[in-house]
């Protein structure tokens, strides 16, 4: 996985899983035995999120089950997402 200028953020372990958030919103979602992809989206691109001087740097955290990053710009704030998919719950 090419994370570019990043990670700014910190990686996320939440059960089977480990959540990486690139410098450029690339969002990945990695079987934590085996390493192996499980998921991916791209900020930028599938939610319109803005790239801001320094990055993405709030790094992803767990709360209620959900998996809370901050997509940041003007349509997006905050997405809650299901860890084990990376299926949007909710928007806001």
């Amino acid at each position: 996985v090419d994370f570019g200028t990043g990670p700014n953020a910190s990686p996320r372990v939440h059960r089977d899983w480990v959540f990486t958030l690139s410098y450029s919103g690339a969002l990945h979602a990695f079987e934590r035995a085996s390493g192996n992809p499980v998921w991916n989206l791209q900020l930028l691109d599938d939610f319109g999120a803005e790239l801001l001087d320094f990055g993405f740097s709030a790094s992803p955290i767990i709360h209620d089950g959900k998996l809370i990053v901050l997509a940041g710009g003007q349509r997006q704030g905050a997405l809650a997402l299901d860890p084990a998919t990376g299926s949007v719950i909710w928007k806001g």
